[in-house]
């Protein structure tokens, strides 16, 4: 049985909403109560009664959800059991987006490397939605992101900027060359609609890769890092585009300030 749908199951009965059980689990409602349907069918039950936006078990949901509760306190167990035992107590890891990495971020991998030289380090790239829900869950340690998150157990530290301008692949850019709008961040995205308005992207993407990859199979425009390195492309910055200020931030859980892989990494970021 995926364990998701357990704590899904779990977090509607707490909070007896579908709109706030998303909010909680970072998932759309759709996605919840796709879940809630999932395990209906696979235990064979009705375990809850929507009416007219009142959530209530039924008398299957009340006996499933201490065995549920249980469930998920032996998996809990299970995992913290083998993280001890197959990774090193200050072993780290990291997460990101993978357009993240096309930012200039120099500083911030030297200081990860030297700390953890001894130690392990691990990096993975994941969606901002599964960055945010692992920091929660304890199964990744830091996260750089370029979204500020909003949740009370979450803590931030501004590690750096980055400044994001309009570039072309074509020498004289005009109206007329295909534009690709790279979705950067939310706060991006706001200034986008404010000051780059009237221009309908050609193509749109989370992944700044495919975005530069292209513009150098043809003629292009897309808002970049301004100190990307295009060695070898023939890239040309559009002079009177706005430019836009792009924050990054190093996110951990909050009340992890001491653990041991953590707390030299916040104590030299601070």
């Amino acid at each position: 049985m995926d364990i998701e749908l357990l704590k899904t199951f779990i977090e509607v009965t707490q909070v007896r909403h579908f709109g706030r059980a998303a909010d909680n689990l970072f998932l759309t409602p759709a996605a919840v109560s796709a879940r809630i349907r999932q395990l209906e069918q696979m235990l064979g039950v009705t375990l809850l009664h929507r009416i007219r936006g009142n959530i209530q078990m039924t008398a299957e949901g009340e006996r499933l959800l201490p065995h549920a509760k249980k469930l998920l306190r032996a998996w809990s167990e299970t995992l913290e059991d083998l993280s001890i035992k197959l990774e090193p107590e200050t072993h780290l890891t990291i997460g990101t987006t993978a357009s993240v990495w096309q930012c200039e971020l120099p500083e911030l991998i030297q200081t990860l490397l030297s700390i953890s030289a001894s130690r392990g380090l691990s990096v993975e790239s994941l969606s901002h939605l599964e960055l945010i829900t692992q920091i929660l869950a304890q199964q990744l340690d830091l996260a750089v992101v370029l979204d500020l998150p909003q949740h009370p157990e979450l803590h931030a530290i501004k590690i750096a900027e980055q400044e994001l301008t309009l570039w072309s692949s074509a020498e004289t850019s005009s109206p007329s060359t295909p534009y690709l709008f790279i979705e950067w961040s939310a706060a991006f995205a706001a200034f986008h609609h404010k000051r780059v308005a009237g221009i309908e992207p050609r193509l749109r993407t989370t992944e700044a890769a495919l975005g530069i990859q292209f513009m150098a199979q043809a003629a292009a425009s897309a808002y970049l890092p301004s100190t990307l390195a295009l060695a070898g492309r023939d890239f040309y910055r559009v002079a009177d585009a706005p430019r836009f200020v792009q924050p990054i931030y190093l996110v951990y859980k909050a009340g992890r300030e001491h653990d041991a892989a953590l707390a030299p990494v916040l104590a030299t970021l601070k």
